[in-house]
């Protein structure tokens, strides 16, 4: 038989971290309702530019494809959906969630031009994958300099 150590301090926070969750699910729950563009949590991207085109990964795990919806507007790319939370049995308790669930958005404003019509986007093991190419306007030009 072990000995454990009583720390109530730490059950004390830990219960308190537990009673703000379940408040911001509730409150979450609750609103998001009323506000058709209310977004409950931000999933994570990478930005990186090549010479041809920029390219985004969004982690999205989780989020089936038909759920995403890529929109490009004057520049700006915005990426929104929705991931579901699976429903557990009744007879089961749940003792740490720390996957987020609900509506999300993302925003982000390209810095030059690009071709809305060819962008492709795919998934691939949970991460979304967004090629957009840059217009001939902003891509940069090499000048020859004549001897």
């Amino acid at each position: 038989m072990a000995i454990i150590r009583w720390r109530p301090m730490r059950e004390m926070v830990m219960m308190g971290d537990e009673i703000a969750r379940r408040v911001a699910r509730e409150m979450r729950d609750t609103y998001s309702d009323f506000d058709e563009h209310t977004t409950s949590w931000r999933p994570m991207l990478d930005v990186s530019e090549s010479m041809d085109s920029y390219n985004v990964k969004i982690d999205l795990a989780g989020v089936k494809p038909e759920e995403v919806s890529i929109e490009v507007n004057d520049d700006v790319l915005t990426v929104s959906g929705e991931r579901k939370e699976e429903k557990v049995s009744d007879d089961q308790d749940t003792h740490l969630q720390e996957i987020a669930y609900g509506k999300f958005a993302r925003s982000l404003r390209l810095p030059m031009p690009i071709y809305s019509e060819n962008v492709k986007a795919k998934f691939d093991g949970g991460i979304l994958k967004i090629t957009l190419p840059k217009s001939e306007k902003s891509k940069p030009k090499r000048i020859e300099i004549e001897k």
